[in-house]
């Protein structure tokens, strides 16, 4: 009887010493990809580029084309009300010569009800390698379209589209622990089908 008291107690005595500790939040950070890192930098050299467009700009999304050769970043007015610029950076090892700053009139992400929140690329561990590669593991032989990043539901998400036989797939990619969930909605584009000729 003595035995059960002991574990019992001893149990009551680590499970308190797991809360008091903060359990398991005090997980050791996750090391970024070294492509998260690259598009946090690049991010930062955008927004020093849109400013003489935009004095107070806050990044809302990001997108990479197929194989990280155009990587677009779209700035609002921190209330996403009065402008909206998009920095082209023709690929990841471009210099800020080669990028260019568009104003998107109109835009998607101005005047609606909640605008996209800001995204903190310094958070981000999850490049986009590693969501193109949860997409063609998923989809075999599938060419990845398009990965767009933002924030939803208060966490850093990828989307990706990636072209398969029966068309465009997509799903999504948690950025800070790289969990893949495709969509269950249908393909989003068909494939093309030959149409005969009468």
């Amino acid at each position: 009887m003595r035995t059960v008291f002991a574990l019992a107690a001893l149990t009551l005595t680590l499970i308190a010493a797991f809360a008091c500790s903060g359990g398991a939040s005090d997980a050791p950070a996750r090391t970024p990809d070294d492509d998260a890192v690259s598009l946090s930098k690049m991010a930062a050299t955008a927004k020093q580029l849109v400013r003489d467009s935009l004095p107070d700009p806050v990044l809302r999304q990001v997108s990479i084309g197929p194989q990280g050769e155009i990587n677009t970043f779209r700035f609002t007015d921190p209330k996403a009300i009065v402008a909206s610029y998009m920095v082209v950076v023709p690929g990841a090892e471009s210099s800020p010569g080669q990028s260019f700053v568009v104003r998107e009139d109109p835009s998607p992400l101005l005047n609606v009800d909640h605008p996209l929140p800001e995204l903190e690329l310094s958070a981000l561990v999850v490049g986009p390698a590693r969501v193109a590669s949860a997409a063609t593991g998923h989809w075999q032989g599938c060419q990845v379209r398009n990965m767009i990043l933002i924030v939803w539901d208060k966490a850093l998400t990828w989307y990706v589209y990636c072209e398969t036989a029966q068309g465009v797939v997509s799903g999504t990619v948690s950025g800070i622990n790289g969990a893949f969930v495709p969509s269950k909605a249908p393909p989003v584009i068909a494939p093309a089908t030959a149409t005969p000729q009468l």
